[in-house]
């Protein structure tokens, strides 16, 4: 049975209410409950293991108990079965969890920052640190990763980001890193720190066998997904309060002034380069047809001018900021609160934590993120460069007709060749006029919404409202109307977009399921082939020398699907390549020309061969 996202949602936040609430009036029977809540998770993966050792001790002692009754178990074929309960009990436990990657920052290379994390180790009591990666981004994360899957023993990572490093102080960063070990410490709040660990733990697992679609997983995937929702929903309270812990255990070892700063410089300075550098870096490609070869040393140069230019606004606006409900991090000011501070505050510096850890490494760091960012961006950078080159003609050509005379299809165009429409311009005026005229049309609906949304929310909700009967659009306009209901502090209205847009999240997992499977109950129809597609079709089946004849037809599907997909019924020239690997050779001759999926006279298919066979198209015949 599925579950909406709505009812995990609600699950899940009536869990947390209950558990916020038993621990104010109860910590210790609180405490008690989320003791027996992890013992459960152990307790079933004790009772596989038992199980699995069960079933090779059966399999030895039947084997020595002589050489007949070896035989007979071979005989029998119950060794196969044996055999088979060994590998259906691992199979279902044998969880591949990945470590996180990254750049690997050696000892050797990078001396300054191992001896400040083993410092760490030695005065947080925390568990041997095996490895630290650089990533780009501004974050930093303990990471334990399960070398035996469900059973443990654990490999400690810690995650540090190059922009995070860039954006603080060395005392600073040396709150980050204290904070992050403070989640692994044994001589801070032992009890809060094993729940974060293996909360942490039961996700990953969860998240790893929902990917596991076998039958074999099933029974353990549905107690974990069950186990997961409820453990980390039940220990959510918990989870914040151990936020609050590391940020104490990163206050004693530098202090409160330090820590604070570095959560409000981490936090402005996050937004800034979301919203102002990358975006102007970006821009570059309307007129420059490659990426920029330096991009990380501007970014770090960035950074440090952009420290020292933290607007009034943006605190007041970073202090307002409530606690995602989900989120097991508190908010900015109530994690400034819990330091005994009242206010945020932003130290100055000189000197950069990624100068004191990195050091002779940083340039050499920065050219890797350089190039890695260049050859991941090229692609895209080159498209928008040709994308805007187009856009520019486009409004050259348009500009010899009025926009009053524009038809749909000119002024779409004329949309996607304009990327500003500033208040008061007569960008916003054309706008406003072709969207009054196609009133209909949810592009032109969407963009003028979003134009209009901060002077005149009331038309722009109904906009978006409208914008949100298209299935192409509806994502989007609902991201919208939440945003302005948590902006406006509508709690009902927030409610309302959030289960809307679950909802529609639903509906594209069930389309998904529909596109990507076949069932017994699907519809079709003649294909209505062009000559030229069938031609193709016939060149690529005429490669299977085992093919003897092939009938197509094309699935009904939900009219949001609008790309094509096709059932391809096939028979073989001899009995023997009527199998599996007859189908995927000509589902790999087929290639990319278009989605179809290919079946032959095994039984599972019965209806649907019947169903193709009856108002298909008979596209190939080697006879």
């Amino acid at each position: 049975m599925t579950i909406s996202r709505t009812e995990l949602r609600e699950r899940f936040a009536q869990l947390a209410q209950n558990a916020e609430y038993q621990l104010s009036v109860s910590p210790q029977s609180y405490k008690q409950k989320v003791l027996w809540l992890g013992v459960l998770g152990y307790a079933v993966i004790g009772v596989l293991f038992m199980l699995i050792l069960g079933a090779i001790g059966g399999s030895v002692w039947l084997a020595t108990l002589g050489t007949v009754m070896l035989i007979m178990l071979i005989k029998s074929k119950l060794i196969l079965l044996l055999l088979a309960v060994i590998w259906f009990l691992f199979k279902a436990v044998w969880v591949k969890l990945s470590a996180p990657q990254g750049y690997e920052l050696s000892k050797a290379d990078f001396p300054a920052l191992w001896q400040e994390v083993t410092s760490l180790q030695k005065t947080l009591a925390t568990p041997l640190i095996h490895r630290i990666v650089l990533q780009p981004e501004m974050n930093a994360a303990i990471a334990q990763t399960p070398r035996l899957g469900l059973f443990g023993w654990h490999k400690n990572t810690l995650v540090v980001g190059l922009e995070l490093l860039l954006a603080l102080s060395p005392d600073e960063g040396k709150a980050v890193l204290a904070h992050e070990m403070g989640h692994l410490s044994g001589s801070h709040a032992k009890f809060s720190g094993w729940v974060y660990r293996i909360r942490q733990s039961w996700q990953r697992i969860d998240d790893a066998l929902q990917q596991q679609q076998s039958m074999i997983t099933t029974p353990l995937r549905r107690f974990f997904s069950w186990y997961a929702l409820t453990f980390s929903g039940y220990t959510f309270a918990l989870a914040r309060y151990n936020e609050y812990e590391a940020d104490k255990i990163s206050a004693e070892i530098v202090g409160a002034q330090a820590t604070a700063s570095a959560l409000c410089h981490s936090r402005l300075l996050n937004q800034a380069l979301q919203q102002e550098f990358w975006c102007r870096l970006w821009s570059q490609a309307d007129s420059e047809q490659a990426p920029p070869a330096d991009a990380y040393q501007q970014l770090a140069a960035f950074i440090q001018q952009r420290r020292q230019q933290a607007q009034s606004e943006e605190l007041t606006e970073a202090l307002a900021e409530a606690a995602d409900a989900d989120d097991t991090h508190p908010s900015l000011r109530q994690r400034l609160q819990a330091l005994g501070l009242d206010q945020a505050v932003l130290l100055s510096t000189n000197a950069t934590a990624a100068e004191r850890y990195l050091g002779n490494q940083l340039p050499l760091l920065l050219q890797y993120y350089n190039e890695q960012w260049q050859q991941a961006v090229t692609e895209s950078w080159q498209q928008q460069y040709a994308a805007h080159q187009q856009a520019a003609a486009d409004l050259a050509a348009l500009s010899q007709t009025d926009s009053t005379a524009f038809s749909l299809e000119q002024a779409l165009v004329w949309l996607n060749s304009t990327n500003e429409f500033p208040e008061n311009s007569s960008a916003r005026s054309t706008l406003q006029l072709l969207q009054q005229r196609f009133n209909d049309n949810p592009d032109l609906a969407f963009v003028f919404a979003c134009q209009i949304k901060a002077t005149d929310p009331n038309q722009a909700e109904r906009l978006f409202v409208q914008v949100s009967n298209s299935f192409d659009w509806r994502e989007a306009a609902l991201q919208q109307l939440l945003q302005m209901a948590q902006q406006q502090q509508n709690a009902d209205a927030k409610q309302h977009w959030q289960t809307t847009l679950d909802n529609h999240y639903d509906h594209c997992e069930t389309l998904a399921n529909r596109w990507h499977n076949l069932s017994a109950q699907d519809l079709v129809q003649a294909p209505q082939l062009s000559a030229k597609e069938l031609g193709l079709l016939q060149l690529s089946l005429s490669k299977v020398p085992a093919l003897k004849s092939a009938v197509l037809a094309k699935r009904k599907l939900p009219p949001e699907l609008s790309e094509p997909s096709y059932i391809l019924y096939i028979t073989a020239r001899w009995y023997r390549s009527n199998g599996d690997s007859l189908m995927q050779k000509v589902a790999d001759k087929l290639g990319g020309q278009f989605p179809v999926f290919v079946i032959n006279k095994d039984f599972v298919h019965k209806d649907l061969r019947n169903k193709v066979k009856s108002v298909g198209q008979q596209v190939y015949n080697a006879d």
